[in-house]
């Protein structure tokens, strides 16, 4: 089950990176940053 989770953390770090490549505002870089850090935070606190 938790092969999925990360997966999912993965494929959403990829849209993010290639949205932060194309992004040219600087609040949508933001945005992507935020919505990914959680993310990560809460993979690092599952292990």
């Amino acid at each position: 089950m938790q092969w999925i989770y990360w997966v999912l953390v993965i494929y959403v770090a990829g849209l993010v990176a290639w949205h932060l490549l194309r992004g040219r505002r600087f609040r949508d870089q933001l945005t992507a940053a935020l919505v990914l850090l959680p993310l990560l935070l809460r993979a690092f606190w599952i292990r």
